[in-house]
């Protein structure tokens, strides 16, 4: 588990002097969960640390990155990028890639996306702004409203995030990677 988005998460809310509670009531999650995400129990899942940053009125980049410094973010092909795994259904594992940019309004992330089987138990995001995915390797279902769209190595789409949506890698035996990139206004 992460506690450093758990405390950075704590941080912000005691900074508002907000409660667990009026936090849970926000973010449609519960004071359970909240307790353990700060506790760094569990991971949160990239739905409820968007409506979590929406409420400080941060980037979601300031609850998984920390700190801040100013210079420019560069990641070498052989470095090693740090994931949390998202503990929703969806079974993602998110590696920022910008981690300690300041003032940036666009977050990009690669993504190792699993499969999951399509049905009720699914959840989808839904918030502000926008997403640009790009495959890196694999093929992956967008669900995007009531649309399904296959996508593989070398595609990309554009989307606005309001709409309710998820990835999964297409095929039950393989895990697809993506880089997204999300800009909330």
């Amino acid at each position: 588990m992460n506690n450093g988005i758990g405390n950075k998460i704590k941080q912000l809310r005691e900074s508002a002097n907000i409660s667990i509670s009026d936090l849970d009531s926000k973010t449609f999650t519960s004071v359970q969960e909240i307790s353990k995400l700060e506790d760094g129990e569990e991971n949160p899942s990239l739905s409820v640390l968007t409506q979590i940053s929406n409420v400080f009125g941060v980037r979601l980049g300031t609850i998984l990155d920390g700190t801040e410094p100013v210079s420019p973010i560069i990641n070498k092909n052989n470095d090693k990028i740090s994931g949390i795994k998202s503990l929703d259904k969806n079974n993602y594992v998110i590696s920022s890639l910008a981690q300690g940019k300041t003032d940036r309004n666009m977050d990009p992330y690669v993504i190792s996306v699993d499969y999951t089987e399509p049905g009720n138990n699914c959840q989808f995001s839904t918030h502000e702004g926008e997403e640009f995915i790009f495959v890196l390797y694999g093929n992956i279902v967008i669900y995007y409203g009531n649309s399904q769209i296959e996508l593989s190595s070398g595609d990309s789409i554009y989307y606005d995030a309001i709409v309710p949506h998820r990835i999964s890698s297409k095929n039950s035996d393989s895990t697809a990677k993506v880089l997204a990139v999300k800009y909330l206004p």
